[in-house]
């Protein structure tokens, strides 16, 4: 199988954590990281990682010809709408690779052949590393004409990506449907709640795992197959159109997840490529950390390239 492509996008100051995910990056080498951002070249980067001087009017203006309506996006949040039409924006940097993918930089990876086989790319279409929708940090697509314009499907894409606004249009729209009570609803929810009772005993019954899961849920239920309105209702309808297939499965878990289900004290352990939670001794393939990066408390080590360990914990990565 051919390398996979997958597009880093950062503009403004790289965090301190960079370097941690660089190396994470460069331990998996059947993935070629295309790194694009305004800042200076990093001093270390490996052979898989290339190095691209972009910043946002580059993207606007790349975006804009490949998509053929005006983009003029203005603050670095609002790429994530763009993350599903990545395969046509940076196709000329993906031509030769099998499949074409996005991840954020507040991530460190463990080893991806441990964890994606040649059956999920042989049956597969998109690899969402979430287990219920399509997962917005990390994501794999076929690089063929149907992905690249799989956004296409949704009808009101480009008002969405032409909107100064930020919709999470990579992942999940809320919408009113699935804030509201209902009768349906709450039958719906009793009839979750009884076949999923015992998953959720083993996250000591967190009702905001609960919730966060049935809504979800809700949503495949809710689908009108002629109007998705985000990426993971386009997935699900072609999926029930038998457009594509498509593997949901939990490889990448995050300091959201753990506060949901009330983990405290969590440590990962990341050592010559290989992830570990520490907590549960179970090797995992990808770790996000969105909220830690951003407690006061938070603090990181500079990373050392001779290192070979470092632990992730809401103190912040600590060199070991």
């Amino acid at each position: 199988m051919s390398k996979l492509g997958v597009i880093v996008i950062y503009f403004g100051t790289l965090p301190k954590y960079f370097n941690h995910f660089l190396v994470s990056c460069s331990f998996n080498r059947q993935i070629d990281w295309f790194l694009f951002t305004d800042q200076e070249r990093p001093i270390s980067l490996s052979e898989n990682v290339f190095y691209h001087n972009f910043d946002i009017n580059n993207f606007n203006n790349i975006a804009s010809e490949k998509l053929l309506f005006p983009v003029k996006i203005s603050y670095s949040y609002k790429l994530c709408d763009f993350k599903p039409a990545y395969g046509l924006i940076f196709e000329d940097f993906l031509k030769g690779h099998e499949y074409w993918g996005y991840c954020d930089i507040d991530m460190i990876f463990g080893d991806f052949n441990n964890f994606f086989t040649y059956d999920i790319f042989k049956n597969y279409d998109i690899i969402s590393t979430y287990e219920k929708y399509l997962s917005g940090p990390f994501c794999l697509y076929k690089n063929n004409d149907i992905t690249k314009n799989l956004f296409r499907t949704c009808s009101n894409y480009q008002s969405i990506l032409q909107s100064p606004i930020h919709f999470a249009f990579d992942e999940n729209i809320r919408t009113k449907s699935s804030e509201d009570f209902s009768f349906r609803k709450t039958l719906l929810f009793i009839s979750f709640f009884l076949n999923k009772l015992s998953t959720f005993k083993k996250y000591n019954f967190s009702f905001a795992e609960l919730r966060y899961s049935f809504q979800w849920y809700f949503k495949q239920k809710n689908i009108i197959l002629k109007y998705p309105t985000d990426m993971t209702e386009v997935v699900y309808t072609s999926i029930k159109n038998k457009t594509i297939n498509a593997s949901f499965n939990q490889l990448l878990y995050s300091d959201r997840f753990y506060r949901r289900i009330k983990r405290k004290n969590w440590q990962i352990k990341w050592s010559t490529g290989i992830m570990t939670d520490m907590n549960t001794g179970k090797e995992i393939f990808a770790f996000h950390f969105p909220l830690s990066k951003n407690l006061e408390n938070s603090k990181v080590d500079p990373y050392k390239f001779e290192n070979d360990c470092f632990i992730i914990s809401e103190s912040g990565i600590k060199n070991v």
